[in-house]
């Protein structure tokens, strides 16, 4: 009888356990858009401004890479650079890259921190007075995120700014094709959650004959950026319900004999 309810009080244990860890919630969303100004310094160009102002992937927790691009004729674009700024804030950046209270194009609310590119044209000059937010980057999380949380600001190019590539599954509140996303009008925004991912490709903007802003191009901003880190594997979540198994044994080992239980 007794063996009997030993081993009842296991099985019992083990599926609370079990049943604890599935209950447990993913982590809380991580704002990833750091709450000051500066420029986000990527693997290839690193940062054109102060050391005071370069936020660095050790403090991003995260790498990104700029990558060049190409419009619908064929002509590459150096890759740009990625600032984060503060709607009505004037910056001089150096390099020729100055933000005004104003920009020539688009604009945000005043409380708020956004990602904006910097674009250039294909022989490395600033584009627009660094104000065109035009840019292709890569985004490296060395591990994979339960999900990853954009807002996409002022898209007026349809079917160019988008998910140009990931490992993990690809939603959006907005109509997309093969990632890229259509318009939202000016000043509107769209989302995308991507999950189980470790990286991604983001395509931020256009620029060429085919933008509805022919001269210069449809410049776009990243107004959202939060991640869920990842929550335990299947696997983790038996080895769990066995801890607390384990936990239950030792506590009917105990009142037999002394003895410690490490974990």
């Amino acid at each position: 009888m007794q063996k009997r309810n030993f081993l009842q009080a296991t099985v019992i244990s083990a599926v609370l356990g079990l049943g604890f860890v599935s209950a447990m919630p993913a982590a809380n969303a991580t704002n990833l858009i750091p709450q000051r100004e500066g420029e986000i310094e990527t693997t290839d160009l690193g940062c054109i401004v102060s050391a005071a102002n370069c936020i660095t992937s050790s403090e991003l927790g995260f790498t990104v890479t700029s990558l060049g691009y190409q419009d619908i004729d064929g002509n590459t674009y150096a890759p740009s650079r990625l600032f984060v700024d503060k709607g009505a804030t004037e910056n001089n950046w150096g390099g020729g890259i100055r933000f005004g209270f104003t920009d020539l194009g688009t604009n945000t609310s005043r409380d708020e921190y956004w990602l904006r590119p910097v674009a250039y044209d294909s022989s490395g000059g600033v584009r627009e007075n660094g104000q065109l937010e035009v840019g292709r980057f890569r985004f490296d999380f060395g591990q994979k995120m339960a999900e990853i949380m954009l807002e996409l600001f002022d898209i007026e190019d349809a079917f160019k700014t988008g998910i140009l590539a990931t490992d993990g599954i690809f939603e959006t509140n907005a109509v997309a094709r093969d990632g890229l996303l259509d318009q939202h009008g000016d000043n509107g925004k769209s989302s995308i959650t991507l999950r189980n991912a470790t990286y991604f490709v983001l395509q931020l903007g256009n620029t060429g004959r085919d933008s509805v802003f022919r001269r210069t191009g449809d410049g776009v901003r990243l107004s959202g950026f939060a991640v869920s880190r990842s929550v335990p594997e299947p696997s983790a979540a038996i080895g769990f319900g066995l801890l607390a198994t384990a936990g239950t044994f030792g506590l009917k080992k105990r009142k037999k004999i002394s003895e410690e239980i490490g974990n």
